[in-house]
Order: structure tokens, then sequence, then C-alpha cells
């Protein structure tokens, strides 16, 4: 498969990304994503690097796609880099520009409408895609270190929600997970322990790092975050840190802020 260097504004001046055009079949139709591969400033053939997969890929880098805002990730990762670690790769996966997103990023339905397009997710069917088919596509093509330790899974919001599902399906894949700011609140505490909580295995689960704000819309996230965070830790001892930012709004600027902070949970580690 050929990627393609993605051609970013001159802001953009750390490292490089490259994009791909996929697919996966859902309901008879075959549905394409971009799929966006940085690459950080030192990175070198002849080595090899952890892989971030990310949802929401298109806010992910510079401010070019952004559906809403930006986690300017290639000046984080600069900062890593510049304070001594080695850097890695993050692989971002897009997603609709449409209230198909709620239904892409969401494996069950929901208990709390937020719009009429939450009535059909077929977030199944794309953790299938991004475990195997992404994860195979980047493992060919470039350098990474394919296994599970150095392989994690992360997003914001219904992203997080859905980052928290693919490390509890697929945890012979993915060793860690960061969630930001997930939509826990879409369901009842009830259909929580039967679905995201109840289905998980019990054996090596890695860790999970856990970020929440609490201002405007963000309160919304504040105690079914904390309540998973409890119930994972207590009911399977697993290992995960819970991040609380009380004045933190719901958008990539808060989120971009605590992204090294959850990065040293899984590389530092």
């Amino acid at each position: 498969m050929n990627f393609i260097k993605y051609k970013f504004s001159d802001t953009y001046k750390y490292g490089e990304t490259y994009f791909a055009d996929l697919n996966f079949e859902y309901q008879h139709k075959r549905i394409y994503r971009r799929i966006r591969v940085f690459l950080p400033e030192n990175y070198n053939q002849e080595e090899r690097y952890p892989v971030l997969y990310m949802l929401d890929g298109q806010n992910l880098f510079g401010d070019n796609d952004c559906q809403f805002s930006s986690w300017y990730i290639e000046k984080e990762m600069h900062k890593w880099i510049s304070s001594g670690h080695k850097g890695f790769i993050v692989v971002g996966i897009d997603s609709p520009k449409s209230a198909l997103r709620e239904d892409e990023l969401c494996p069950y339905k929901v208990n709390k409408k937020i719009n009429d397009g939450m009535n059909h997710p077929y977030g199944e069917v794309l953790g299938e895609f991004i475990a195997y088919k992404v994860k195979k596509v980047i493992d060919e093509n470039f350098s990474t270190l394919k296994d599970r330790k150095n392989t994690a899974i992360g997003g914001s919001s219904m992203g997080g929600l859905m980052a928290f599902y693919i490390k509890n399906y697929y945890p012979q894949i993915f060793s860690y997970s960061l969630c930001f700011s997930p939509a826990f609140f879409l369901y009842t505490r009830n259909r929580l322990n039967k679905t995201y909580l109840g289905e998980r295995e019990r054996k090596d689960q890695g860790c999970y790092f856990f970020y929440v704000g609490g201002t405007g819309f963000e309160k919304d996230f504040v105690d079914d975050t904390i309540y998973v965070y409890q119930e994972i830790v207590k009911r399977d001892n697993i290992a995960a840190r819970l991040f609380i930012k009380s004045d933190a709004e719901h958008n990539e600027e808060a989120w971009e802020k605590v992204f090294l902070i959850s990065i040293e949970d899984w590389l530092e580690k």
C-alpha cells in the first residue's frame, strides 16, 4: 500500500505525516476511512517504535482538516523528544463528519440519545477494522514494535468510550488505553456493568489512563468516568490512573495539555 505525504502549512515544523484510505464493510456497504500516520522527527527506519492508535484522526495534527480543533500532537511530540525521550508513531483514524460519528464510535445501543443518528451503532465493526486491518497495514509499512506492550489505543469523548471498548475487547493486541473524557454517561450504571465492564476478560489487562475535566459540558462526563475507574481498580485490581482537571472544558485544547502525562504512564513504566 502506498502512503502519501501530507502537505501541511508552514507552521507544521516537526515530524512528517502520511495518509492512505482504507476500507471496511458494514451492512454490505464499503466504508472508506482516512488513516494518518505521524512519524516523529527522530524517526529512523533502522529502529522500531511503539505505536499509539487514536480515534478522530482528523483532529490530531496541525489545523488543516480539523472537524473541531487540534491536539497539535506534532508539537507535543517535539516536547517529548526534546526532554530526552525516544519518539513513537501516532496513527489517527478519521471519523465521519456527520452524525454517523456517534454510530461509528459506539459499539452498543445507548440509553440516552443525543441525536437521531445513534440508533444503529457499529463500533464493533470499527474496532475489528482497527485491531486487525489497520494494525496489519501499519506494521507492514512502517518500522513498528508489534507486540502488545508497545501498542496503545486512545481517544476523546465518544472516541474515549471507543478506546476503552477496543482495549477491553482486544487485550491481546493493546496493552494500554488513553480514555480522555470518555462518554460513559450515555449508559446507565447497570448497562455499563453488563457491557463495558461485564464483558472484559480478567487476564493481563494492561493499564488505563482516564482523564476528565469539570467545566461546562465536561461536567456530564465526571461521575461515570470516576465510577468506571473505581470499578476496574476495585473489581479486577487493574492498573489505572485517574487525572481530573476541574477547571478544564470539553475540547482538544484541554486534552492536548495532558497528552504527554498520559504517555508517561504508557512508555515510562
